[in-house]
């Protein structure tokens, strides 16, 4: 059962990064496309300097790409979670 659970995970989760990275195509084409717009900037819910609307919308999608750089590395779910107390009392 916990076999079927991980790799039915790593289906998903492929398609789910999947999805992220074509929303971070459409934010960076829709930076191109802001030029030099602005919008208020926001600092702990109050209104702050303000930004270029192509830099909010990139900031969002390095965020999303450290959340998929986390989501894909390896060992994530394609490793046994059962194993990891027992290796550590393995003495070398």
């Amino acid at each position: 059962m916990a076999t079927a659970l991980r790799l039915f995970t790593r289906a998903e989760l492929a398609r789910v990064i999947g999805h992220v990275l074509q929303l971070q195509r459409t934010l960076e084409r829709r930076a191109t496309g802001a030029g030099d717009a602005y919008m208020p900037g926001y600092t702990h819910l109050q209104r702050a300097q303000p930004v270029l609307l192509a830099h909010h919308l990139l900031a969002h999608g390095w965020a999303l790409a450290r959340d998929t750089d986390r989501m894909s590395r390896p060992g994530g779910v394609s490793t046994c979670r059962l194993l990891v107390p027992a290796r550590s009392r393995v003495r070398h």
